[in-house]
């Protein structure tokens, strides 16, 4: 076999016969970029550099499949080795980052079955909100194979098609189709012989969905039909959206400001976005290996979507819900799934936890949370499913904010960096209930009190500070500071001074007649005299039966369900009140798939013979399985949404159903478990990243029962 290309005299690349690239057929004797060496794009496979100067790039290898359409603007100054292979399709619109300091020479790779990242299109007309303009019109099919699109192009009043050519590559894009309407995709193929776009096939839509796959074609058309619609104008309201994706196999670095799209997703691949103004990153990430989404900007910024069986996912200087990003009002919401390690920082975490670095969550789901550095406890998470307990994240109660906790379906109230108790929701608590650790009183006897006064020096030991004075008496040892509180003392006496200790023990800080405990270090070391400064004894000084009070933060209450602590009353240590169960549950993306249920009227009927796909159903989404309630329970929704209820026995079979679509429902007597169908409103497609906008909630229901109250409580 003969070579795929020569280089002429004056550097650029002859194709030597037709090559079927990923931008479009190459004509035999069409010119390519300019080459240093035929090292640089290899003679195998279907690979292409189609136009600009890879001479200053020696290290450049473009092999298998990968087309690269500008190779000025698409190829960065690097040192060492750069491969593009694969599937790869680059574009001079798109720019690829190798020059992160951290990855050495050599490792500069992009090797993906597929490699395209676009955000969603909305068809529609020109004046209104589509970003994917559409005319009216249709595209005769009949047409033989190779013929030029523009002659294609005919009058249909019962149809409209986009205006432009649609960018697809294997894999990459569907397009959600209307009720009542029906898509067909008509492929087309770049000749660049004369510059046009040539006839390569066509696909019907099925069950709302348009697949615009493609082995060979790059370019489509789009036709749709609707009965009710034929005019661009018509399509405005319903939702026709073309879904783009990202998919790729082996190790990606991006430089991209958005990644995103209702469904943009990467599969089977390490992936790491490491640009400092990467900012906005929505969709999912499968199977994938060792993934790094690192985003550096002060404001907006956003990490959404579904993580599933990924070993290992840092996510750094990011909002975990995405409430703070302009640019999305339906991905709000991380889901993890069978991945083994989840890192997050900045702005879920704490500064605290932020610097300790050591947060871990295996296999937990977390669609939104606030995580403190928990020392009793730690910072590894295991099996949390954190959507029980996150609508009051940040609520102040008993002094402190609501964060979360090892313990499903309970928060940990959070007050001056100590965790002070367990709750399952804000109501477990009255207006001025006091939760804290176990108390514990040293008292200041003889087994700590001793003759003498301590030094200001630094850097010493405690026995190098002692000094003898029949003025004062001492600590004979460093005491921990962490919520030690320092008392007034009785009429006559007076702390006259305070040393602190680091935790190898060396003193850092004196402080004269200190009036209060500094935390900031680990011990301290405390003097008293007399306010006439005449001679004091430890005999004196114990006789006045005083304690110094500190707290034991391993232990602290725990209030759950319906158990009440009421105003006035203070809990400490392990006090643990549980009242009738309580489960507060906001479903996640994870929990529901594509598609509806069709009610036949049998009773008994289960959710998985209930299930059906159809151009209707594929609208919506409906959950996996049943979920558990219990009679009393109301499920709610937010504004723009609403879904349908089956009721199930407890032996799963079918009771009864809604009727109609709702926006809250309360779970009757004898139903033991329910399965839910979620739609938009108006009625249009929806995905389960949508899930966490609808804000779909289920609560059981019950009368406060006061386990703990007091006088003050009752009179208010």
């Amino acid at each position: 076999m003969g070579k795929k290309y020569t280089i002429n005299s004056s550097g650029y690349a002859i194709a030597e016969r037709d090559i079927h690239s990923l931008g479009g057929l190459v004509p035999k004797g069409s010119q390519g970029a300019k080459l240093a060496s035929e090292d640089q794009l290899s003679q195998f496979g279907e690979c292409w550099i189609a136009n600009g100067d890879a001479t200053a790039y020696g290290d450049l290898r473009v092999t298998d499949d990968a087309y690269v359409h500008d190779i000025a603007s698409n190829v960065p100054s690097v040192a060492g080795p750069l491969r593009i292979g694969g599937s790869s399709r680059l574009t001079s619109g798109f720019v690829f980052d190798f020059a992160e300091a951290a990855h050495a020479p050599g490792t500069h790779i992009i090797d993906s079955e597929v490699l395209t990242i676009l955000e969603d299109a909305v068809l529609g007309s020109s004046s209104g909100p589509a970003t994917e303009h559409m005319v009216s019109g249709g595209i005769n099919t009949n047409a033989p194979l190779g013929t030029d699109s523009a002659s294609m192009l005919i009058n249909d009043t019962s149809a409209v098609r986009t205006a432009g050519i649609v960018v697809v590559c294997k894999s990459t894009k569907v397009v959600n189709v209307p009720i009542g309407s029906t898509a067909e995709a008509v492929f087309l193929y770049s000749d660049k012989t004369d510059y046009t776009f040539r006839y390569a096939g066509n696909r019907v839509s099925v069950n709302g969905i348009l697949d615009l796959s493609h082995d060979t074609a790059v370019y489509a058309l789009i036709v749709v039909w609707n009965p009710e619609a034929t005019t661009p104008e018509d399509f405005d309201t319903k939702g026709v959206k073309i879904i783009r994706r990202v998919n790729s196999s082996r190790k990606i670095h991006f430089n991209n400001n958005t990644i995103g799209g209702s469904e943009a997703s990467i599969i089977n691949s390490n992936v790491y976005l490491l640009r400092v103004n990467t900012w906005f990153f929505a969709g999912s990430i499968k199977r994938c290996d060792d993934v790094l989404l690192y985003l550096d900007s002060p404001d907006n910024l956003v990490v959404s979507g579904v993580f599933t069986l990924c070993k290992k996912i840092e996510i750094h200087n990011k909002y975990i819900d995405g409430s703070q990003s302009s640019l999305t009002n339906n991905k709000k919401t991380i889901t993890v799934s069978g991945c083994p390690l989840l890192r997050l920082d900045i702005d879920t975490i704490t500064p605290e936890l932020v610097a300790k670095r050591n947060l871990v969550l295996r296999n937990c789901i977390v669609p939104k949370a606030m995580f403190v550095d928990d020392v009793v406890n730690g910072n590894t998470y295991e099996g949390v499913d954190f959507s029980f307990a996150n609508a009051h994240l940040g609520v102040s109660a008993a002094g402190g904010i609501l964060a979360s906790s090892h313990t499903q379906g309970l928060y940990n109230v959070v007050a001056n960096g100590n965790i002070i108790g367990q709750i399952s929701r804000p109501g477990n608590l009255g207006a001025t209930a006091v939760l804290q650790g176990r108390i514990i009183d040293t008292k200041l006897d003889g087994d700590l009190i001793e003759q003498g006064n301590i030094l200001t020096t630094l850097g010493v030991s405690i026995d190098d500070l002692k000094d003898a004075s029949t003025l004062r008496v001492r600590f004979k040892r460093t005491m921990r500071t962490k919520s030690l509180s320092l008392i007034s003392l009785p009429t006559g006496f007076t702390w006259t001074g305070a040393v602190y200790f680091s935790e190898v023990g060396l003193s850092v800080l004196s402080v004269g007649s200190p009036t209060a405990v500094n935390s900031t270090y680990p011990y301290v070391a405390l003097t008293v005299g007399k306010t006439n400064g005449t001679a004091l004894t430890p005999k004196e000084f114990i006789a006045l039966g005083l304690a110094l009070r500190s707290y034991d933060y391993a232990q602290v209450p725990q209030v759950t369900g319906s158990g009440y602590i009421g105003s006035g009353v203070t809990a400490s240590g392990d006090v643990q009140v549980h009242g009738l169960p309580y489960i507060e549950r906001v479903f996640d993306a994870d929990t529901f798939e594509q598609g509806g249920v069709t009610i036949t009227g049998d009773q008994g009927a289960s959710w998985e013979s209930l299930k059906v796909i159809s151009a209707a159903q594929s609208l919506r989404l409906r959950s996996k399985r049943t979920f558990p309630v219990t009679p009393g329970g109301v499920i709610t929704l937010g504004a723009g949404f609403s879904f349908y209820v089956c009721t199930f026995n407890n032996s799963g079979g079918l009771v009864s159903d809604s009727g109609t679509f709702v926006q809250s429902f309360t779970v009757p007597e004898g139903i033991y478990r329910i399965g839910v169908v979620l739609t938009a409103l108006p009625e249009k497609p929806i995905i389960p990243s949508e899930v966490a906008a609808a804000n779909l909630k289920y609560v059981n229901t019950f009368p406060t029962r006061r386990y703990i109250t007091n006088e003050l409580d009752r009179a208010a």
